[in-house]
């Protein structure tokens, strides 16, 4: 397994193979299309409901075996993509490796990304608070 640094590498290199907006908002599309529906019934609860997003944006972490789990969904097809690339990165971590990784990396994509409006930042920054303190 790639390191957290080195998976988010890759991830900030594919989604930055895509020139301009329309190509990177494709990548997005075809991204959050590709993921399993798999998730808990009750994954829709307010408790899950991240705050401040411009779309809802519900994200569930938890602890097995000392190492992350992260359930998410997304009514928006660009922050589910999103959302996936920070989960891929980050699922199957342990608490140390989440612990010393710079999140700060995804602002390489965030920044980058005529995409993204203010509320939707507040979306991904709420969910990658909810891995923190995991």
């Amino acid at each position: 397994m790639d390191t957290m640094d080195e998976a988010a590498a890759k991830a900030i290199k594919g989604f930055h193979a895509f020139e301009d907006s329309f190509g990177r908002y494709d990548y997005l599309m075809h991204i959050a299309l590709s993921k399993p529906k798999e998730k808990s019934v009750d994954l829709h609860d307010d408790r899950n409901l991240i705050q401040g997003c411009q779309s809802k944006l519900w994200v569930r972490c938890g602890l097995k075996n000392n190492r992350l789990t992260i359930e998410y969904d997304s009514e928006s097809l660009i922050i589910l993509g999103f959302a996936r690339i920070i989960a891929e990165v980050c699922a199957g971590r342990t608490t140390e490796e989440i612990a010393s990784f710079d999140f700060a990396t995804f602002k390489k994509i965030e920044n980058d990304n005529e995409l993204l409006s203010k509320e939707r930042r507040n979306g991904l920054n709420g969910m990658i608070e909810r891995i923190r303190k995991v």
